[in-house]
């Protein structure tokens, strides 16, 4: 019974390899046959050695090569099983025929040593067996006499096989071709990936330690570019992209159609994909922070920003800024596809903090990008430039920062500070110059009804400010200026503590960024000459040798300050404007111009003014909270609450007074006043009347519109810069806490599908310390409240 098994499946086995044999023969001629395309698919399943050919195929059909060399690619396959066919059926006579046969010619010639029952019955099957091998011989000779002439015509024109003129594209073959890729992908792949487990596993080890290396590496040399250490940062960049390439090295000997197939598997593609993304990402950083540290390299050359050399020092900065800003976006968009559960575990807390890192890189490379290529412009390269730079002391917080208690004349000519005139009077050196008399804004009648060039920065809105600055200085028979710059005094305590104390002997004085404030106030209002009359002297000679302290730094000290006046622009402490349109253009699309934004949605800037409350700002903290409530009707009501909290010594001469606050909200346009409490407005007779032939200022009445006062809750209503402005006043005794609040109504409906949004404007120099917010389950706190912030309560 077994041998008459084996028999039947040998000639299964035949029958199954003559059809192979009847569709290879004729898949030269596939246009004019009407086989099926699952049919051709199953014999080439049947012989092993066609998977190889399908490979080729697939990859062939992937790369996108020519349909013709595709069909020319399955003939030769088809031709190449027909010769594997025959070398397996001469082995199966050689192996498995011939020694059967030996054994019973064996049987014959021993026959008297062995039973004959023992005899007859291999005798039996020896007949059974030749019969059938008989008859599949007769059958193997039928078709070799048709197969030997198909074959020698193969072998005649094997070459030509690839020739666009040696066949015509049957119907519909892009269908045949297309289903044919199909089921040789899915047969290939399974054996493609499943064998290479071992390999994957390897690669994966090798691959998981160079990304550990790398990340590492970069871990490093952030560090070390954070400290200003350009030449240690500069080599861990290059360790870190080393370990990345190889990396990605290490995961490339796989292959490209193991890792095609391996992606299709659905835990290991996903991860694979991610480990390509994460050493993408880690190549682009690496080398965005190697073009940093080359930067830094640079300009950290003693000759640097000379004259000679400034232009090409700002070529160079504008190449490497954009270089470094596009090789972070790349990277960034490799990182967020990335799962944080394929990062190596003892790097997974650390992830999430580099992705905020990476994208708060790239906000200030956007924002720092236009003002570096228009950098030239403002440094006077192509013409000489002289700006207004106002010093505002935020001791006494204005609108736009602080009071501006001193200014200076700057002319620079090709990169180079050429000429500083510093007033020794300051701002009081031009009071009463004004060709006309103009009424001041009437919160500023309660120290002076006459506006002045000292009191010109009212507007929240920088720019407009600005413009008022220059037409009060140019008007009071100063020269035409080119820009303006406002400067917080709070920036000089900053440098001071990176350049060290500064001596200043003709008022034996050493400065330090300790007692700033307090020595330069007493120097200016209290301790100068007074028949020299020039309090401003003081600063004058301070400011000198700042700048000569500040060109003398060298490497990480030179680093420090420029990051420095970086993150003094992001945060509002330089604020810049131009009389050049294009120039301007350029400052306020990138968000440093300090305008009032224009924004959909909610909008929230309380600014700030102290009216006659000597320098008390400076030992102020102020906090506010934000709810807004959404009611059934789909309003919203939102509610403002304010502390402020008076933190000065009774008896001090700077801060021992009363803090006068004259608080400005602005809220989106059309808001509506519910509810205000805690505000405190001075009697109304300590305020000045205007003096005789001043005339209101045209720029203020358009800006600020008409006002309008609540009755129901006091608050003074007007709209300008197109939002809506309540205004109060606040007033805080020497160690009192001020509290008021406020509740409107918004101009829109809240619908659900639209998100609710937020921005929130910060004042430069803004004595708010922190700012908590909160929409229906929504929280949000800020603490410390340095820089504009965008909220989407979803």
């Amino acid at each position: 019974m077994r041998m008459n098994h084996s028999n039947i499946n040998f000639i299964r086995q035949k029958q199954s390899c003559r059809r192979s044999i009847n569709a290879s023969l004729f898949l030269h001629y596939i246009h004019d046959l009407h086989l099926s395309i699952f049919d051709l698919v199953a014999y080439h399943a049947l012989i092993v050695a066609n998977l190889f050919a399908g490979i080729s195929i697939v990859i062939q059909v992937l790369a996108g090569i020519s349909v013709r060399y595709l069909i020319g690619a399955l003939r030769v396959a088809s031709r190449f099983c027909l010769l594997v066919w025959v070398l397996i059926k001469t082995s199966y006579a050689v192996l498995f025929r011939l020694p059967f046969l030996f054994f019973l010619f064996c049987l014959r010639v021993f026959r008297e040593y062995v039973s004959d029952f023992f005899y007859s019955v291999f005798f039996a099957a020896q007949k059974q067996i030749t019969a059938s091998a008989t008859a599949i011989d007769h059958s193997i000779q039928r078709r070799y006499t048709e197969f030997l002439p198909r074959v020698s015509f193969l072998v005649k024109n094997f070459f030509n096989v690839f020739s666009p003129h040696s066949y015509s594209l049957p119907r519909q073959w892009y269908m045949r071709v297309a289903a044919f890729s199909f089921m040789a992908l899915l047969i290939v792949s399974p054996f493609v990936v499943f064998g290479s487990l071992d390999t994957l596993r390897e690669v994966k080890h090798e691959t998981t330690i160079h990304i550990e290396n790398g990340l590492s590496q970069f871990l490093n040399a952030t560090n070390a570019l954070t400290s200003q250490d350009a030449a240690r940062a500069s080599v861990e960049f290059e360790k870190s992209l080393g370990s990345f390439q190889d990396a990605k090295h290490t995961l490339y000997t796989l292959g490209s159609h193991t890792r095609f197939f391996a992606r299709l598997i659905p835990f290991t593609g996903k991860k694979i994909q991610d480990v390509e993304a994460l050493i993408r990402a880690g190549e682009e950083f690496s080398l965005a922070g190697s073009h940093a540290a080359s930067l830094l390299t640079v300009f950290a050359e003693p000759d640097s920003v000379s004259p000679e050399k400034i232009s090409a020092s700002l070529a160079y900065l504008q190449e490497a800024v954009d270089t470094t800003s596009m090789r972070l976006e790349n990277g960034y968009k490799n990182l967020i596809s990335i799962d944080v559960s394929s990062i190596p575990q003892e790097y997974q807390n650390k992830f999430e903090d580099i992705k905020k890192s990476i994208a708060i890189f790239i906000d200030t490379a956007h924002t720092i990008r236009p003002l570096v290529s228009a950098l030239p412009l403002v440094l006077g390269v192509p013409q000489d430039r002289r700006y207004l730079i106002v010093l505002q002391n935020n001791s006494e917080i204005r609108a736009t920062g602080g009071f501006m208690g001193s200014f200076a004349l700057v002319d620079v000519k090709k990169g180079a500070v050429k000429k500083i005139e510093l007033p020794g009077g300051g701002t009081y050196d031009v009071k009463g110059q004004l060709r006309e008399l103009r009424i001041s804004p009437w919160p500023l009648h309660l120290i002076n009804a006459r506006w002045e060039f000292q009191d010109s920065n009212w507007f929240a809105d920088f720019p407009t400010s600005a413009r008022k600055i220059k037409w009060f200085y140019e008007n009071t028979g100063g020269p035409t200026v080119d820009g303006v710059i406002a400067i917080n005094a709070s920036l000089a305590e900053r440098l001071l503590a990176i350049t060290g104390p500064i001596d200043l002997p003709s008022f034996k004085k050493t400065i330090t960024s300790e007692n700033f404030f307090e020595t330069t106030e007493r120097a200016v209002e209290l301790e100068y000459d007074r028949r020299e009359n020039k309090p401003k002297k003081f600063l004058g000679e301070l400011v000198e040798r700042v700048i000569q302290r500040v060109s003398e730094q060298k490497g990480e000290q030179q680093h420090k300050i420029a990051a420095m006046c970086i993150d003094a622009l992001l945060s509002k402490e330089i604020q810049l404007y131009s009389a050049d349109p294009d120039i301007q253009q350029v400052i306020t699309s990138s968000g440093l111009s300090g305008g009032i934004r224009n924004t959909q949605g909610d909008y929230l800037m309380i600014v700030d003014t102290n009216v006659g409350g000597r320098k008390t700002d400076r030992v102020m903290r102020a906090e506010a909270t934000y709810r807004v409530h959404q009611n059934l009707d789909g309003t919203l009501d939102a509610t403002l609450s304010m502390t402020r909290t008076h933190n000065g010594q009774k008896g001090n001469y700077f801060t021992g007074g009363k803090n006068v606050d004259y608080i400005r909200i602005y809220v989106p346009r059309g808001s509506t006043i519910l509810s205000a409490q805690g505000f405190s407005p001075p009697p109304q007779e300590e305020f000045e009347n205007p003096p005789e032939g001043a005339v209101p200022d045209s720029d203020l009445t358009r800006i600020q519109g008409p006002f309008t006062v609540d009755e129901k809750t006091g608050m003074i209503l007007n709209h300008e810069f197109g939002k809506t402005v309540f205004s109060n006043w606040i007033q805080t005794d020497v160690g009192e806490t001020s509290s008021v609040q406020i509740t409107y109504r918004l101009p829109f409906r809240f619908s659900f599908g639209v998100p609710y949004t937020l921005y929130l404007q910060r004042q430069s120099a803004s004595v708010l310390r922190a700012f908590d917010f909160s929409f229906n389950e929504f929280t949000k706190k800020f603490e410390p409240f340095v820089r504009d912030e965008f909220i989407n309560a979803l």
